[in-house]
C-alpha cells in the first residue's frame, strides 16, 4: 500500500500534467480536472467527518431545508419545529415540516480583471481562480446541482444561467477560456513563450527580476468595473442560491459593499480571496524590470514612503473585506498563489459541502 507521502506526490504529478500554462487556461484543461475534483473532494469529506464530530455548530456551507407545510402536532415530532404563531392562533399545537433541498442553484463568479492577470508564484491569480472554479463546478455537477455563473474582465462579462448537468459548467468554462484568450495569444506570440516561466519565478530568487504584470488600470476604474458586476450579480442570483466569488477584490469600496450586501444576506456566499505574495508587500528594495503586453518598464521599490503606502492599502482592503463578510455572516477564505494547489482545494472544500456527495 502506498504511503501518504507517495499518494500526495502521485496526485501532484497528475495535477501538474493537467496544467498547461501558469498564465492562461483552456476549456480542455478545466474539463480534465474532473477526476482531480473527485479525488480531492473524497479527501475533504473524510476531513469533514472528523471536524464535525464535536458539539459546535458547523460553519460549512451546504444544502438547506425547504419549508413544506404546517400540520397538527403528532407524537414524536421535534418540539423545536413547533410553529408557535399557528399554535396560538388555533389553540392546537402545530409543527413545521421541511424537506431537504434536492438541488440548488450554484453561482460561480470568476474575476478576470487586469489586477487578476498577475502572479509571481506558480501561476497568475486569474488562472488559480479558474482552476478552483473548475473544482467547485465539478463538485456541484456531481451533486446534481444546477451550475451557472458570471465571468468578467475589465470591459466584458458573460452571464451563465444555472443549468442542470454539464451544460452550465461547459458554458462557464468557455467564458473563462475567452477571458484568458489575450494571455494565450501573448504567450504564443513572437518571442514571448518564455514569459510564463519567468513570471512565476520572479522574486523567488533575487537574481531573477522579471515579473509578468497586468495591463495597468487605475483604482477608480477597477472599482467601477467591480461595482458594475456586483450590481449585475445581485439581479441574476435568486434568494437561497450558493454563491462563490473568486476574486482579489481590488477596488472593493463602500459602493461595492452596498451592492453585494443584500445578496450576501440572502444567499450562502463564500468569498475566495485570491492573492499573490506581492499583493502584501513590494519586493526587496531595488530596480525591477516588469514585463507586460504593453512592453517593459522599470520600477523602483526603495522608497520607504511608497512601500508603506503599498502595504497600508492592502491592509485596509483586508480589513474592509473581513468586516463585510463577517458582518453579513458569510465566510472569507484567503488563497495564495504560492500555496500548493492540493492544499488550496482542501481548504476551499472544507468550507462547503459541495464535495460531500461526489
Amino acid at each position: 500500500m502506498l504511503a501518504t507521502t507517495d499518494k500526495q506526490s502521485l496526485l501532484q504529478e497528475r495535477i501538474a500534467e493537467r496544467f498547461n500554462s501558469p498564465v492562461y487556461t483552456t476549456v480542455d484543461e478545466l474539463v480534465s480536472l474532473r477526476d482531480i475534483a473527485q479525488t480531492l473532494s473524497r479527501r475533504s469529506r473524510r476531513r469533514l467527518r472528523s471536524d464535525m464530530s464535536g458539539p459546535e455548530a458547523s460553519a460549512i456551507l451546504g444544502r438547506g431545508l425547504d419549508f413544506a407545510e404546517v400540520r397538527g402536532y403528532q407524537p414524536g415530532d421535534d418540539v423545536r419545529m413547533i410553529d408557535w404563531k399557528v399554535t396560538a392562533r388555533t389553540g392546537q399545537a402545530h409543527t413545521k415540516l421541511f424537506v431537504e433541498e434536492k438541488e440548488r442553484p450554484i453561482f460561480i463568479v470568476v474575476d478576470c480583471r487586469s489586477s487578476m492577470r498577475f502572479g509571481t508564484r506558480r501561476m497568475f491569480k486569474s488562472v488559480l481562480a479558474a482552476r478552483l472554479a473548475a473544482i467547485l463546478g465539478w463538485c456541484a455537477v456531481s451533486n446534481n446541482d444546477r451550475v451557472g455563473g458570471l465571468v468578467f474582465t475589465d470591459g466584458k462579462h458573460r452571464e451563465i444561467k444555472p443549468q442542470a448537468g454539464r451544460r452550465g459548467l461547459m458554458m462557464l468554462f468557455r467564458a473563462i477560456e475567452e477571458a484568458h484568450a489575450k494571455e494565450a495569444n501573448f504567450v504564443s506570440g513572437e518571442g514571448h513563450s518564455a514569459l510564463a516561466d519567468e513570471s512565476v519565478n520572479a522574486t523567488a530568487n533575487k537574481t531573477e527580476s522579471e515579473v509578468a504584470e497586468p495591463v495597468v488600470s487605475s483604482d477608480e476604474s477597477l472599482s467601477a468595473h467591480l461595482l458594475q458586476q456586483l450590481n449585475r450579480l445581485r439581479h441574476i442570483v435568486h434568494t437561497g442560491s450558493s454563491v462563490y466569488v473568486l476574486s482579489d477584490f481590488t477596488g472593493f469600496d463602500a459602493a461595492c459593499e452596498s451592492a453585494l450586501g443584500p445578496l450576501a444576506r440572502s444567499s450562502d456566499m463564500l468569498g475566495l480571496l485570491i492573492e499573490d505574495p506581492l499583493d502584501h508587500a513590494l519586493p526587496p528594495p531595488g530596480r525591477y524590470s516588469v514585463a507586460g503586453r504593453s512592453g517593459r518598464v522599470t520600477i523602483e521599490t526603495s522608497a520607504n514612503k511608497i512601500r508603506r503606502f503599498y502595504e497600508h492599502r492592502h491592509h485596509q482592503l483586508g480589513e474592509r473585506l473581513n468586516r463585510f463578510f463577517s458582518g453579513n455572516r458569510c465566510q472569507l477564505l484567503p488563497l495564495s498563489t504560492d500555496t500548493d494547489f492540493i492544499d488550496l482545494v482542501t481548504q476551499m472544500l472544507s468550507r462547503t459541502s459541495l464535495g460531500q456527495q461526489v
